[in-house]
């Protein structure tokens, strides 16, 4: 194997393990089919109470309380759009309790405990 084609390898093997730690998966969620699970679980669920950037996300989002927590659920088109969400929320100084799964961008107003299963549970696809 020539060096030039092994260091593409190695490129390639880098860049697939940095996508699979933090980077949330590959799944594409839809927000509407998320909310309506979302409320059938006992959670409300507003597109007006949204923060601004999941307002703004390009698929949508909501604010969503769910036993008395509070979290913001951003949605992109897809995970690549998700990061660009994600980096909104750095540059707005958001970064304690979020994450990112897929297309949806999770940030909780404070730790979420058990909660967050349930959150998890309700995104689909």
């Amino acid at each position: 194997m020539t060096p030039a084609r092994l260091h593409r390898l190695a490129v390639a093997i880098t860049l697939s393990v940095v996508a699979g730690c933090g980077g949330g998966g590959g799944a594409t969620y839809s927000p509407a089919a998320t909310a309506d699970c979302l409320r059938d679980a006992g959670a409300e669920v507003s597109e007006a109470d949204a923060d601004y950037i999941a307002q703004d996300a390009s698929a949508g989002g909501y604010q969503v309380t769910i036993n008395e927590k509070i979290l913001n659920l951003a949605f992109g088109d897809d995970p690549e759009d998700a990061e660009q969400i994600n980096a909104s929320y750095d540059a707005w100084g958001e970064d304690e309790n979020r994450y990112r799964k897929g297309n949806a961008v999770i940030v909780w107003d404070d730790d979420p405990g058990p909660d967050r299963a349930t959150v998890e549970e309700c995104l689909r696809e």
